[in-house]
């Protein structure tokens, strides 16, 4: 822009000094003897010659800096496309590995849906071998009870079996000894005369492990109380009274309930 104003400012000059030259004819053309309009004219061309080759030079540094800027401007251009191409081959690279990092992703992500299902095959398979052993033991046990059911059944119905003739066992040795018991009773009372045979008193006997008769207490009078005193007198005068060598059988006859009639029936 400078370049063109200052090449316009010279043309300006030399129409001004051209226009100045040929406007005044009339003025004399020697200014002293021996100077001519020549030298005058050849002062002008000159300054023209200056002028237009300071255009000229200024032209050609003009074209030069036109074909420098070029060259630049072509060097920028050159240099922004393989920039853009740098970058593009670089957001191909990004876009490659962006590409290839999804596949890795994708296939980790496979590997690891993989992982899962036969971890989860295995829990499965597991849980079912714990279910199934959870199973056969729970079956054992209840095989194991029932067997110990069926056993204690068989023992309880054995003892039971074994109890029942052990109770008809001491029953009859309590039937047989209360029956000499009564004998050696009625081989001691002496019953006073005139007393009707029906009457009957109702006695408790305490005795110790040797047949000892420790107390007689009367808990149901006869009615007659010479019949209720020799009753009485009878049971002590029997001591000691015969027992049954069984402990469980003994053990009937430490405290005896006795209903005494003069027919010497025993009740109990």
């Amino acid at each position: 822009m400078m370049s063109f104003i200052l090449s316009l400012l010279l043309h300006i000059l030399v129409f001004v000094v051209l226009f100045f030259g040929l406007s005044h004819p009339s003025q004399p053309l020697i200014v002293n003897k021996g100077e001519t309009i020549i030298h005058a004219v050849a002062v002008d061309n000159t300054q023209i010659e200056a002028l237009e080759k300071k255009i000229q030079d200024q032209k050609n540094q003009e074209a030069q800096e036109k074909v420098e800027r070029q060259k630049k401007l072509d060097a920028e251009v050159k240099a922004k496309r393989l920039a853009e191409a740098k970058h593009i081959e670089e957001e191909k690279a990004i876009a490659l590995q962006q590409q290839k990092a999804a596949e890795e992703k994708k296939r980790l992500l496979e590997l690891e849906k993989i992982e899962k299902e036969k971890k989860k095959q295995a829990e499965q398979a597991a849980e079912a071998a714990r279910q199934l052993k959870d199973k056969q033991l729970k079956e054992e046990k209840q095989k194991q009870y029932d067997a110990a059911v069926a056993l204690q059944k068989k023992i309880a119905a054995k003892q039971a079996a074994i109890d029942q003739q052990r109770s008809q066992a001491i029953n009859g040795m309590v039937d047989q000894y209360k029956g000499l018991i009564l004998e050696a009773i009625g081989q001691h009372w002496l019953v006073p005369t005139g007393v009707s045979p029906s009457l009957a008193c109702q006695l408790i006997i305490t005795v110790n492990a040797q047949g000892n008769v420790e107390t007689v207490q009367l808990i149901k009078s006869s009615g007659n109380i010479l019949l209720d005193q020799s009753a009485i007198a009878a049971v002590y005068k029997a001591s000691p009274l015969p027992l049954p060598s069984d402990k469980d059988a003994a053990a009937v006859f430490k405290q005896l309930r006795l209903t005494l009639k003069p027919e010497q029936i025993l009740e109990s």
